[in-house]
């Protein structure tokens, strides 16, 4: 399979499926505003979380929240693929961080 090369800045975007993931996620979303090279795009793709979740992705800058009813992991994982624009991406789970170099290092 061919592929295009990649820009020489190529634009990331990462893609952040929550469920009832309120006690972790200003953890993770933190995470990602400390990369020592910066995510252009955030999507926390909400799958009918039942907690705070989806206000307090909505609370952090950059973040495009989109809400979705409960379907699993592998749907919300798929809306995230069809709403990303970046032109490389990366997963990140609502109960993980990232080190600040995540992305400078990939």
């Amino acid at each position: 399979m061919d592929r295009e090369p990649l820009p020489a800045n190529p634009r990331i975007s990462v893609i952040l499926p929550l469920y009832n993931g309120a006690l972790y996620l200003a953890e993770a979303l933190d995470s990602l505003a400390r990369q020592t090279r910066p995510v252009d795009e955030i999507l926390v793709i909400d799958d009918g979380s039942t907690d705070t979740g989806p206000a307090i992705a909505a609370s952090h800058p950059g973040v495009r929240l989109i809400l979705k009813d409960h379907s699993g992991i592998i749907p919300t994982l798929n809306r995230g693929l069809d709403e990303a624009t970046g032109d490389l991406i990366t997963f990140l789970d609502h109960d993980d961080r990232w080190r600040p170099d995540k992305t400078a290092a990939q």
